[in-house]
């Protein structure tokens, strides 16, 4: 599939427990779901088809195929051990430059909703790759804070170094 080129998908999920939102054995599942398929985003050539970082877990595929190839696994794998994708909480984007439409991925014959962006660990990803909107987010956030101390910092009773 040529238009997939330059794009790559995330797919961002929860599994559901009875106990806590994500328990170690949550965890084992998740890697040994993902780590012998050989799908994913290519980086000095070993596919690397999953971020985690804590109760996060986003898989990453270079066109839809593999993503529904990993999701299938994933799903498949947290069955066996009686946890299931809460389909309510997952959803999947595509990053490109492109504009790439009709593309469904499914967990247990239930589409997933494809999101134009998303935060992932404090940080604004968009579907066109386009940083403008984490920028200006960031300048916000600065922009607050400095609101929040610009009393302390324009105080001309304090000394420069105690400001």
């Amino acid at each position: 599939m040529p238009y997939f080129a330059k794009a790559f998908i995330i797919a961002q999920g929860y599994i559901e427990s009875r106990a806590f939102s994500k328990s170690i054995k949550d965890m084992a599942i998740d890697m040994e779901a993902l780590e012998d398929l050989e799908v994913g985003i290519m980086i000095n050539g070993k596919p690397i088809n999953n971020i985690r970082y804590a109760d996060d877990t986003a898989l990453l595929a270079g066109n839809e195929k593999d993503l529904q190839c990993l999701v299938d696994r994933v799903s498949s794998i947290s069955q066996s051990h009686g946890l299931k994708i809460n389909i309510n909480k997952t959803k999947f984007m595509i990053i490109s430059k492109q504009n790439i439409e009709n593309i469904r991925i499914q967990v247990e014959d239930q589409n997933i909703e494809r999101i134009r962006r998303f935060k992932y660990l404090g940080c604004w990803l968009a579907d066109k790759w386009d940083p403008d909107e984490e920028i200006k987010h960031r300048i916000e956030i600065a922009r607050n804070t400095f609101f929040k101390i610009k009393t302390l910092l324009c105080n001309r009773d304090l000394n420069l170094t105690t400001r």
